[in-house]
């Protein structure tokens, strides 16, 4: 069968990294229609355009987190990045990698920590019948936190793998609807993990809907937040709206417009990071800007 669109968003390294968050926000990226492989949201960015060259990306992203109630403090970074995607065996393995690292230009306290981030993501696809494809995925994620005095270095690394599977069905003129579930185990400082379940839709015409229910199995059983994911592309133009409902509502609601635009081979983002909304210590803003370079 023809490639269709498999899962239009896989969790990858961070849109707009804040530049002091413990772990930045993960954010939601859709794989290529054109060939099913995997691709990143970190510096990257693929959102719904194809690389068309030998699957190598690189990316140079600027951003600012800013407290509302204390703006004097804001904190500037700059990340460089660079990936590689591909799916090899007619489609049925898609790999992706990526590599980043995040320079902060202002101290925590007597110190500067940087952040080193690494994505490997993996899927095995398999097709079944002319309509629908059956896919076994692996993703781990890596930050290492540098130039930081600590006492054990364990507590310098966090890491996440997360095993899943996931069905997508295409139905003729009404695009493909897909359901995903992943167990995202993390380890390092400590060892947790959790289920998450996913549904989504992808129209032919753009428009895409994601919809993922996040629990915890360890330490605490329980629900833990929804994230939904609004996106539409065109052949230049991609735009996605996320927004995320801790079930802490302590934590406050996290809401991130994103704008890309691809020329031939390279692309433009801006994008902005309301994280906390609701939150009694203020709302942290990330506005921040990119440019990829696809060859």
């Amino acid at each position: 069968m023809k490639r269709t669109l498999f899962f239009i968003f896989i969790l990858s390294l961070t849109s707009g990294f804040a530049a002091a968050q413990s772990f930045p926000l993960f954010h939601l990226q859709p794989l290529c229609s054109a060939c099913s492989s995997l691709g990143g949201r970190g510096g990257q960015r693929g959102h719904g355009f194809h690389n068309d060259g030998i699957g190598f990306t690189t990316g140079l992203e600027f951003g600012v987190e800013i407290n509302s109630q204390d703006t004097s403090n804001s904190k500037p970074y700059a990340m460089p990045s660079i990936s590689y995607g591909n799916s090899f065996f007619d489609d049925a393995l898609d790999v992706y990698t990526e590599l980043a690292y995040i320079f902060n230009f202002v101290k925590d306290g007597n110190y500067n920590p940087q952040y080193l981030y690494f994505n490997l993501a993996l899927a095995y696809n398999l097709d079944i019948g002319d309509y629908s494809i059956l896919s076994f995925h692996l993703e781990n994620e890596n930050k290492y936190i540098t130039l930081y005095p600590w006492e054990n270095a364990s507590e310098s690394i966090e890491g996440v793998i997360k095993p899943g599977i996931g069905f997508s069905h295409n139905v003729l003129f009404f695009g493909d609807f897909f359901g995903q579930i992943d167990i995202p185990l993390w380890y390092m400082q400590e060892f947790d993990f959790g289920l998450n379940f996913t549904a989504g839709w992808k129209s032919r015409f753009g428009l895409a809907l994601q919809i993922t229910e996040r629990n915890m199995l360890k330490p605490n059983t329980g629900y833990s937040g929804i994230d939904i994911a609004v996106s539409y592309t065109t052949d230049s133009f991609y735009t996605e709206l996320e927004v995320n409902f801790p079930s802490d509502k302590s934590e406050g609601i996290t809401i991130t417009p994103y704008i890309k635009y691809h020329l031939k081979k390279l692309s433009f983002y801006v994008f902005c990071i309301f994280g906390g909304i609701g939150d009694h210590e203020g709302t942290l803003f990330t506005p921040g800007l990119g440019i990829n370079y696809y060859f």
